[in-house]
């Protein structure tokens, strides 16, 4: 049962990856250094939209992504305006635990191709 896991993380790994060069190859996401800046707290984590257009998220636990399959959602719940910040909830994301990584992907527009999706990694320990 282990070696499943650890090779449906490891696929999920590369996925992630495969995703991540994708998604940086053009577009407003790309263009901008520093477009999305994380900054964390005991119990959240705080987002600056930087962009001159609002971002769109998903946040997930990175092992908890390995086995959840999700598309992009635009909604004013996941919504930052541009220019503006959001605080977040460790609570809030989907399969966290205290000191889990946190995969927070984001996005322009209401329906993003999946080459227009970017996101951090972000360390919570």
């Amino acid at each position: 049962m282990k070696q499943i896991e650890n090779s449906i993380l490891a696929a999920t790994f590369i996925f992630a990856l495969g995703i991540l060069f994708t998604s940086c190859s053009e577009g407003l996401l790309s263009t901008a250094s520093g477009g999305v800046q994380v900054d964390l707290a005991e119990e959240t984590f705080t987002v600056h939209n930087k962009f001159s257009e609002p971002i769109h998220y998903f946040a997930v636990e990175a092992g908890t992504a390995a086995y959840i399959s999700w598309a992009p959602i635009s909604s004013d719940d996941n919504r930052i305006h541009p220019r503006s910040k959001k605080e977040i909830a460790f609570s809030d994301v989907y399969g966290y635990e205290k000191g889990d990584r946190i995969l927070f992907y984001y996005w322009t527009g209401d329906e993003p191709e999946s080459d227009e999706i970017a996101h951090k990694s972000i360390e919570t320990d």
